[in-house]
């Protein structure tokens, strides 16, 4: 369904992959609960792979953000 990535900066991964069109995000901008910034890219064309890139420190997950991976995937079939 999806891969998850440790990331160093959320937006500058981002930024690289909107600038050599590798992906589409869910949201335009990472989302952030209190020390865990993330995001999800929309479903993959080629392979329908849901991305997310994470900056994990001490924290477990956001249940908030969940709703953004559904939100991601829910038109793939």
């Amino acid at each position: 369904h999806h891969m998850a990535y440790q990331v160093d900066s959320v937006q500058k991964t981002m930024d690289e992959w909107r600038e050599k069109g590798y992906a589409e995000f869910a949201t335009e901008h990472p989302l952030t609960c209190p020390g865990l910034p993330q995001v999800f890219t929309s479903p993959s064309a080629i392979c329908g792979v849901i991305y997310e890139f994470i900056e994990r420190g001490d924290h477990g997950f956001c249940k908030e953000n969940v709703g953004a991976l559904m939100t991601a995937s829910k038109d793939f079939k």
